[in-house]
């Protein structure tokens, strides 16, 4: 049930001056102390690419490479030995600002510019800087999303995607002028794209690269059409209007929009 909640994520004045001042200045050469969650572990990095602050979530080089870290303390007076430490390589994108509905155990957003796919998977997955190379067939496969026995899955593969669903393993969903995106959370990060329209899902495909329809694709269809009964009951306004939405894990969202961040706000 969508309980219309309106939350929006704001900063103050003296935020917003020191938001737009670290845009303007060029990365400082820094040594900063970065803590790791998932090892409770701190240790420290070389930055010379970025305009580093407190709270920030970044992905470094060496040993933790593809873990996510946060920023606990950056200091721009050092001299050191470049050899003995790694460098910080990427930083996650938090900065959000928009209005939100609360739903369940997720938030909605029908501004498409709230929360794209890109800035939600910075914080997942660090940046590829060396991308397989992708060939795509030029064959169109397309299904009523009414109809998911068109899909002609395995029954291995609908349990493996009940599963995934249950476990509250999509954690973000969007469709933006027919063009859809999703991400699913397993063994690794995995990128759903899709194209919906007038019912009709086609071009479905998963970063896990089967050739046919896994459970990651199937279980994103499966949530695809809850979201849309529920725009459908609650938002038909508001999908209508704008022709897009985003819908996001209500934990996820939190831990990085309000995060470990000093000075946050949220309205309800």
């Amino acid at each position: 049930m969508a309980h219309r909640v309106t939350l929006s994520v704001r900063r103050n004045n003296a935020d917003r001056l020191k938001a737009d001042l670290k845009k303007a200045q060029e990365a400082k050469k820094s040594v900063v102390r970065v803590f790791f969650a998932s090892r409770n572990l701190e240790l420290s990095y070389y930055n010379d690419r970025f305009a580093l602050q407190k709270g920030d979530f970044v992905y470094v080089s060496g040993k933790l490479s593809g873990q996510l870290g946060v920023v606990t303390d950056i200091t721009h007076c050092f001299k050191i030995k470049l050899s003995d430490y790694e460098r910080v390589i990427a930083v996650a994108d938090t900065k959000i600002k928009g209005e939100f509905y609360n739903v369940g155990a997720d938030f909605i957003t029908f501004d498409s510019a709230a929360l794209p796919y890109k800035k939600v998977l910075s914080w997942l997955k660090p940046p590829e800087f060396f991308s397989p190379e992708i060939v795509q067939g030029s064959e169109i496969r397309s299904f009523c999303i009414d109809d998911l026995s068109a899909m002609k899955v395995s029954a291995g593969t609908v349990e493996g995607a009940k599963d995934c669903l249950d476990d509250g393993r999509i954690k973000y969903i969007s469709v933006c002028k027919n063009q859809g995106r999703a991400i699913v959370v397993g063994r690794e990060i995995y990128e759903i794209e899709f194209k919906i329209k007038n019912g009709r899902i086609s071009d479905l495909f998963c970063s896990c690269y089967e050739t046919d329809y896994c459970s990651h694709s199937v279980a994103t269809v499966f949530w695809l059409r809850e979201v849309l009964d529920m725009i459908e009951n609650n938002f038909k306004t508001e999908y209508e209007k704008s022709g897009c939405f985003s819908v996001v894990d209500r934990t996820l969202f939190l831990h990085f929009s309000v995060g470990y961040k000093e000075k946050s706000k949220i309205v309800l």
